[in-house]
């Protein structure tokens, strides 16, 4: 492949013929270049896709038109000018839709349904150009996807260029929150936005220092407790790990080189069922160098393996397992003291990796368009239960993604390698379109660390979903909190709770004096249905607490309850 730098690169199966192809742009020694090389059994082959060379952007995949193949966003600079566009796929060509997005490059984009209507919307940052001193500016916004039609929203997000944005539900709360950084007039941002029935407030996340550029941040739960972390780069002389305790993120004290012009990415290598962590870059804390390091998750410390990797800067790079051997494989791209590069490195480990169960006990409850689709957790050999994420779909035919796509094929195969569209949630409300006119079919599957999908759940046969019209199942009619399960527990517990309609929650561990343990959850929950929190046993600093019994103390609306829980070591 064609050497790039000030590159993005992404893993994805366009053509679905089950293994992952490679989008990629940047500039070579010559051009600027936007290449789609589609994998046929391990060899990469340029299929001319006709995109526009940029550089200084972004790129990704996501079926925003929910017809089951992957379209792309792709975002940068030109030789002449800014572009932002969304690229159709049709039958492996890709249309330009003229989407009307603000162009931007310092960019960086991309999909996720932050209003939980089953399509994807869109986030994008960067530096846009305009007619007064200093000839340009900056942006960050929200456009909703209403029917392929991008609007604007009017998040009120702080604009940044040079940075990253992610969307992942980081409360638990069942809707996709916002996790920015980047520069904006010589001012570092790096802010956590939570998404409160599509109002986006800052948190005020103490997310360390100030970085000498922008930086990338992303989401993963590094510690298996079932809510999304944050790994990030300031670009000067660190790279942190924050630990969600309940909403509020604590550094957790595992510091890695900084680097510079930099990539990182979470993903489990090893099969061991604990996120890694892959990160390329110039580092400059003992003298420039370039770097490219693999660090291996050993229980919360993270190890160089010395892989050996082209050491690159100004750089990209991604997990995705290219030979369908179960293991992640690397994409990187970059400057290196050699040249430009562009290369797969691939996996040699061991260590078989086997897909999830497929979740089970499927039910909905519907009211009006509203709907809410819940199931047990999945089991996994390698990944602990409350590390998997969860990935819906739902159509207006069996197996079908019309209203939401699960970008994975019928048999589970992963179109990308990312987690779940539901992360860890294992209650997902969406809202039905109108007019209503039933059936409609859905399913879920569960997603590993190695963003292997389990098959998708069924509650007819293997190859059909649940209908969500005649369901037996009924909307709460009152607030409850069910006895936790296991119970006595060690060191992991899970408490239900009966929502009958959109309120605020609290759900809180308490020990015997009455004291605050940790705060489970904490903000809206939008539609009815039964809520699932877990317990890990740790109190809101991430320390494990003692023997003893301690109580669970659910607040939404007017009601107040307490459940008992023993926990024994």
């Amino acid at each position: 492949m064609d050497g790039v730098d000030g590159s993005s690169i992404a893993w994805g199966d366009y053509d679905n013929d089950g293994d992952l192809d490679i989008l990629l742009t940047g500039k070579t020694d010559s051009a600027l270049i936007s290449k789609l090389y589609r994998n046929d059994a391990g060899t990469f082959e340029d299929i001319h896709a006709g995109l526009p060379g940029i550089k200084s952007g972004s790129a990704a995949w996501g079926d925003y038109d929910n017809d089951g193949d992957l379209d792309i966003l792709l975002t940068g600079h030109t030789v002449s000018a800014p572009i932002t566009k969304v690229y159709r796929n049709d039958g492996g060509t890709f249309v330009d839709i003229g989407a009307g997005l603000k162009a931007a490059y310092f960019s960086s984009g991309a999909w996720g349904d932050y209003d939980n209507d089953g399509d994807l919307d869109i986030l994008l940052t960067g530096a846009i150009e305009i007619s007064t001193i200093p000839f340009f500016d900056y942006i960050a916004k929200v456009y909703r996807n209403d029917a392929g039609a991008f609007v604007d929203i009017g998040a009120g997000l702080e604009s940044v260029d040079n940075g990253s944005v992610a969307w992942g539900d980081y409360d638990n709360d069942g809707d996709l929150d916002i996790l920015l950084t980047g520069w904006n007039s010589r001012v570092s941002i790096a802010r956590v936005y939570r998404n409160d029935a599509g109002i986006f407030t800052d948190i005020g996340a103490d997310l360390g220092r100030e970085a000498v550029a922008g930086g990338p941040a992303i989401w993963g739960d590094y510690d298996n407790d079932g809510d999304l972390d944050i790994l990030r780069d300031d670009s000067s002389s660190f790279i942190n790990v924050y630990r969600n305790d309940a909403g509020t993120f604590v550094d957790a004290g595992s510091i890695l080189e900084g680097v510079y012009s930099s990539s990182v990415a979470w993903g489990d290598y090893d099969n061991d069922g604990d996120l890694d962590i892959l990160v390329t870059g110039q580092e400059y804390r003992h003298g420039y160098h370039n770097i490219s390091k693999v660090y291996r998750n050993d229980a919360g410390a993270f190890v160089d393996i010395g892989a050996g990797l082209g050491c690159a800067q100004r750089s990209s790079a991604a997990w995705g397992d290219f030979d369908n051997d179960g293991d992640l494989d690397i994409l990187l791209t970059g400057y290196t003291s050699f040249g430009l590069i562009s290369k797969v490195y691939r996996n040699l480990t061991s260590t078989a990796n086997t897909p999830p169960s497929a979740p089970t006990n499927l039910s909905v409850h519907l009211s009006g368009s509203a709907a809410t689709f819940s199931w047990d957790p999945a089991t996994d050999a390698e990944t602990p239960s409350a590390g998997l994420t969860y990935n819906l779909r739902v159509g207006t035919t069996p197996g079908g993604d019309e209203i939401c796509s699960a970008m994975a094929s019928p048999t589970g195969y992963r179109l990308i390698p990312a987690m779940g569209n539901t992360n860890h949630y294992t209650s997902c409300p969406l809202t039905l379109p109108q007019p209503f006119t039933p059936p409609y079919y859905w399913s879920v599957q569960a997603v590993d660390g190695a963003f292997v999908g389990s098959a998708f759940a069924s509650k007819i046969s293997a190859n059909q979903v649940a209908g969500v019209p005649g369901q037996e199942d009924t909307i709460p009619t009152a607030f409850a909190i069910h006895s936790n399960a296991p119970n006595p527990f060690n060191p992991r517990t899970t408490i239900s709770y009966d929502l009958p309609r959109d309120a605020r929650v609290r759900l809180g561990v308490y020990d015997i004096a009455g004291r605050l343990v940790r705060m489970l959850v904490t903000g809206q929950q939008i539609a009815a249905g039964r809520r699932q929190a877990v317990w890990d046993g740790r109190d809101g600093t991430g320390r494990a607490v003692a023997s003893g019994v301690y109580f669970c103390r659910l607040e939404a609306g007017d009601y107040r309850a307490t459940v008992r829980m023993t926990l024994v070591k």
